[in-house]
């Protein structure tokens, strides 16, 4: 297994972890007070705030990072450009909510994509 085979695993389990994250912690807070001066405060998961229909916004980038791994060949090297393409513009086009969370997932792929394809060693 190759340098970029290695990166691109790591980069689809922190697309994996981001999403799961996204799912699980806490991104909401709200404080409500009464006439009397007591306080409540809310939090709420993405998922909670924006319902199950969001795991389809979620689960976009894991796609993207899984398809390279199930490929070989020439077509996993044109995958993993267009995967390290998507997943920085992923990123990037929504850094101001979830983007940040791919952030780290998108470098790994660049860098995976840049790295040079092993050549067959001629005896």
């Amino acid at each position: 297994m190759n340098a970029a085979r290695v990166l691109q695993i790591i980069g689809f389990a922190l697309t994996l972890a981001a999403g799961v994250a996204l799912c699980f912690l806490p991104a909401f807070q709200s404080v409500t007070s009464d006439s009397d001066g007591h306080q409540a405060t809310r939090t709420q998961t993405l998922l909670q705030m924006q319902g199950s229909a969001y795991l389809l916004v979620l689960v976009i980038p894991v796609l993207i990072a899984a398809v390279p791994l199930l490929l070989r060949g020439r077509a996993w090297r044109v995958s993993s450009i267009v995967a390290a393409v998507l997943l920085g513009v992923f990123a990037l086009v929504g850094a101001l909510s979830i983007g940040v969370f791919y952030l780290p997932a998108a470098i790994v792929e660049v860098v995976a994509a840049c790295l040079p394809v092993r050549r067959p060693e001629v005896p």
